[in-house]
């Protein structure tokens, strides 16, 4: 079995970690990522372009309560 050591040597690992990416900093981006996914004009709208509020609804119709609200 092979193992790595972190940076600081206080760890070892089976795995092979990079630990120069802040797993905050990655999380902020992916959320970052989402939202100006969600930004983009090329979904549905209702409502003014300016409001001070977006919601964004995800759902399944497959799930009967989903397709229920739908209706």
């Amino acid at each position: 079995m092979n193992l790595s050591a972190s940076p600081d040597l206080r760890f070892l690992t089976p795995e092979l970690l990079d630990s120069e990416v802040h797993p905050a900093a990655e999380e902020r981006q992916k959320q970052q990522a989402l939202t100006d996914g969600l930004k983009r004009e090329n979904f549905p709208v209702l409502g003014a372009k300016g409001a001070p509020v977006t919601i964004a609804v995800f759902s399944d119709f497959q799930c009967p309560y989903c397709a229920q609200s739908a209706r």
